[in-house]
């Protein structure tokens, strides 16, 4: 049996891409994407205090989201694909 680590994360998105692309030895289009077009008068998000966002991803509250998202992020860091030495010259490539 063969394991695959998948991981995605969204504060990586471009660069999860661009390592699923090495990974499965996909071409650019497999990962054309465009992001989604938002007004800039109209804000789509609530800004929340830094106390507010300190609490929200405390592990009082989100233990089980704060452990889930640590060993993805790790598990994320440790891919072969994010440490060649080209990979981030070819996620900042505009």
């Amino acid at each position: 049996m063969c394991r695959i680590d998948v991981p995605v994360l969204n504060d990586q998105f471009d660069a999860s891409l661009v390592a699923l692309r090495r990974k499965f030895c996909w071409g650019y289009t497999d990962i054309f994407y465009k992001t989604q077009n938002r007004s800039k008068k109209k804000k789509s998000r609530v800004d929340l205090s830094d106390e507010a966002t300190k609490r929200l991803l405390s592990s009082e509250l989100n233990l089980g989201d704060l452990l889930l998202y640590e060993s993805v992020n790790s598990t994320w860091w440790q891919q072969k694909e994010v440490n060649s030495e080209d990979f981030w010259e070819e996620v900042n490539d505009d």
